[in-house]
C-alpha cells in the first residue's frame, strides 16, 4: 500500500514538474521575440520580392557556346559579359545590350546552378 501511494505521488510530481517547466517556455520575452522573428521574416521576403527573388542576375551566351554567369554585382556582371563577347565572339557590346539580356535567378534556379557548379569543379571550362 505504501510502495503505491509513493508511486503515486511520484507521477503526479513528474507531470507537474514538466507541465510547469511547458508554461514556462512562453514568456511574455518569448512571445515578443517570436513575433519579432516573424516580422523579420516577412521583411526579408519582401525585400527578396523586390530583388528579382533571390537578387541574383544571371545572363547565358547561345546554347553552342553555353556560358553563363550570375552575380549579385550588376556591374561585374557587364564586366564579365562583355569581356566574354570580346574574347571569344569578338564582338563590342553596350552596357544597355548586357542590361538587356539580364535575367532575374529565382532562389531555386540559383541553388541548382551552384549545385551543378559543385558537380562540375573538376573539369575545366572549355571553349
Amino acid at each position: 500500500m505504501m510502495k503505491s501511494l509513493l508511486t503515486a505521488f511520484f507521477a503526479v510530481t513528474l507531470v507537474f514538474a514538466f507541465s510547469t517547466s511547458m508554461f514556462a517556455q512562453d514568456t511574455p520575452d518569448m512571445k515578443a521575440k517570436k513575433e519579432e522573428m516573424k516580422q523579420m521574416g516577412q521583411e526579408k521576403m519582401k525585400k527578396m520580392d523586390e530583388m528579382g527573388k533571390s537578387g541574383l542576375q544571371s545572363v547565358s551566351c547561345d546554347t553552342v557556346c553555353g556560358f553563363r554567369v550570375t552575380s549579385h554585382d550588376e556591374a561585374e556582371l557587364t564586366g564579365m559579359v562583355k569581356m566574354h563577347a570580346k574574347t571569344h565572339h569578338q564582338k563590342e557590346m553596350s552596357d544597355a545590350d548586357v542590361k538587356a539580356m539580364m535575367k532575374p535567378v529565382r532562389m531555386r534556379e540559383g541553388m541548382m546552378y551552384k549545385m551543378e557548379e559543385k558537380k562540375d569543379e573538376g573539369s575545366p571550362h572549355k571553349h
